[in-house]
């Protein structure tokens, strides 16, 4: 799962001012990060997880960092064409990786396949967070997961009532979302 990873002496959770937040970071560990969780969380806590598709979090990334961005503005190449060459580029360095892994799932084959040591060549591999869906919701089966980009920005009315349905809860009538 992808998730904002912090300094294991704050688990579990004492004082936050003393966590060090390091930043962004998969955990395919799932049962230590479930332990984890489990331990400062009431049994009956719903969790709500706001994600991004894969997809979309892909091209926004590529958008972001392509090198493609002075072939877009000469025209000297096709815009799409490269983002897809890159796709098809990085996966097959992420298919060569996990054929050479015995866990598919393997922190160094996610993070650092090869060459993906900068932010331009981890187009993919920043959305691999999807693959440990089914193990987090085996562990905690009444998780809600919305897609915060495009559901929270395109159909926001659709998501405060899926978000009411997780929580159990109904908004007051005659009020707004």
């Amino acid at each position: 799962a992808y998730m904002w990873r912090m300094a294991p002496r704050c688990f579990p959770p004492t004082n936050l001012n003393d966590c060090e937040i390091l930043g962004p970071d998969y955990r395919p560990n799932i049962e230590g990060v479930v332990h984890n969780m489990k331990s400062v969380l009431h049994p009956e806590t719903l969790m709500v997880m706001t994600l991004r598709d894969p997809v979309d979090r892909a091209f926004s990334h590529f958008a972001h960092f392509s090198p493609c961005k002075k072939e877009k503005k000469t025209k000297k190449r096709n815009y799409p064409q490269c983002f897809h060459d890159y796709v098809v580029r990085e996966i097959d360095k992420l298919r060569t990786c996990f054929d050479l892994m015995e866990d598919p799932l393997n922190l160094e084959c996610i993070q650092l396949p090869y060459d993906f040591v900068s932010k331009e060549d981890r187009i993919v591999g920043l959305g691999v967070y999807a693959a440990f869906l089914p193990m987090w919701f085996s562990h905690f089966p009444n998780m809600c997961i919305l897609d915060i980009v495009t559901d929270a920005t395109n159909r926001l009315e659709g998501v405060a009532r899926e978000f009411e349905t997780c929580l159990g809860v109904k908004k007051p009538v005659g009020q707004p979302f």
